[in-house]
């Protein structure tokens, strides 16, 4: 597959929606639409399995994470527009058939239309500038950008910012937070990795972010040219890297520089020196070029990112939920001492039939049962150390009470 020439158009009103995709299945789905606009009549899609791994980042064996990945793009997924009125769920693909060496994907029916209008309002770009991106919010923040690229700059309210590239409630909430683990994250990979670059300007209303202003730069050079111009200057020192570090001989080094692509060297040569207590480097090193240990480790910290976001998500609802029951209990308490308050004859009434219900527990408080008046100024709070004998009575009521309500 040649990402240098697999050219990606994306209708405008498709990146305008908020889709819930992994990292993986963005760059799958845009690869998708590739082929989609190549052959729209075609059912099913075929891909080398070693390819669609490689072309993703994904790593060239990681098989069985791949087969999850289009597994998880069979259950539905939200295409939201800023109108409530306007989320869909649908399945993304049809059905997945994987065979020896190939995998077969076919597009949803009801996603497909979606993908082929773009007669008029599309954005276009070649997939190598999103493939080697690190993070959803890059590609997303990319995609945005690349629409309006020959306007020069677009403009977000901070609402509709968050709500396109999906940042979940509760998420980089602080503007701190959203400018250095966002907004410049993405900046330095698109800068290094992709056909654009950026710059942006925050708005703020009386200290409060409001919105963000982007300007959008295309890169003096070709990715190709990059790729070709890092290939060239860092080769002698790679060689010695692999000599020195690594401890590679002669026939070794040749077999590695013949074999996998500089990027891919030098993520793994990374990684492997970050790592201790090593053995036979050299061993640990080979198989982390097979296997691309560095691609593997990324993927598991995305998956534990998005852990963290689900588990705080039901953090935030959990206790959205504890301050709804408390609200619902006080506004249940206040109607019930409205009640004791304002209908004392009523609740006089009331007291033989809540002493005969609670006779045990009232023998054992000393109290005399046969003066009301007592009994009805402990009710009304009057007297501070029976205060449980005020609980008991509420909750006694209580029931009347809301009904009566």
């Amino acid at each position: 597959m040649n990402k240098a020439k697999t050219l990606v158009i994306k209708s405008n009103k498709l990146i305008g929606m908020q889709t819930q995709l992994s990292l993986v299945q963005m760059k799958i789905f845009a690869l998708l639409i590739a082929r989609t606009l190549e052959n729209p009549k075609t059912e099913y899609y075929r891909f080398s399995t070693r390819d669609l791994m490689s072309s993703c980042n994904f790593g060239e064996s990681n098989y069985t994470a791949l087969q999850q990945t289009t597994a998880n793009m069979i259950k539905p997924v939200i295409f939201k527009g800023n109108k409530e009125e306007q989320q869909k769920q649908y399945p993304l693909l049809d059905g997945v058939v994987y065979n020896k060496g190939t995998v077969d994907i076919a597009i949803h029916r009801l996603v497909k239309p979606f993908i082929l209008d773009v007669a008029t309002k599309y954005t276009k770009y070649y997939f190598e500038n999103i493939s080697a991106l690190n993070s959803t919010y890059s590609i997303r923040l990319y995609e945005l950008l690349k629409e309006f690229e020959f306007r020069g700059a677009r403009d977000f309210t901070i609402e509709n910012f968050r709500f396109l590239l999906n940042i979940k409630e509760g998420m980089y909430s602080r503007p701190y937070d959203l400018k250095t683990k966002v907004i410049e994250k993405a900046q330095n990979e698109i800068a290094q990795k992709t056909d654009i670059h950026f710059s942006y300007k925050e708005k703020k209303e009386w200290r409060k972010l409001v919105g963000i202003s982007f300007k959008i730069l295309s890169n003096s050079k070709s990715i190709k040219a990059v790729k070709e111009t890092i290939s060239n200057s860092s080769e002698n020192s790679l060689e010695s890297i692999l000599k020195a570090k690594l401890l590679l001989n002669t026939k070794q080094i040749e077999t590695v520089l013949k074999q996998f692509k500089t990027a891919h060297i030098e993520r793994n040569i990374t990684y492997t020196l970050k790592q201790k207590n090593i053995k036979n480097i050299t061993g640990y090193f080979m198989k982390a070029l097979e296997l691309d240990y560095w691609q593997s480790l990324l993927l598991q910290e995305e998956q534990k990112n998005q852990a963290k976001e689900k588990q705080k998500a039901q953090e935030l609802q959990a206790i959205k939920e504890q301050e709804k029951k408390a609200k619902i209990e006080q506004e249940k308490k206040s109607k019930i001492q409205e009640f004791i308050n304002n209908r004392e004859a009523e609740v006089k009434e009331m007291i033989p039939q809540f002493i005969k219900a609670n006779s045990f527990i009232l023998q054992n408080t000393g109290l005399d049962l046969e003066d009301t008046e007592e009994l009805l100024a402990i009710i009304k709070g009057q007297k501070k150390e029976f205060n449980h004998i005020k609980s008991l009575f509420m909750g006694f009521i209580s029931k009347v009470v809301l009904k009566s309500k």
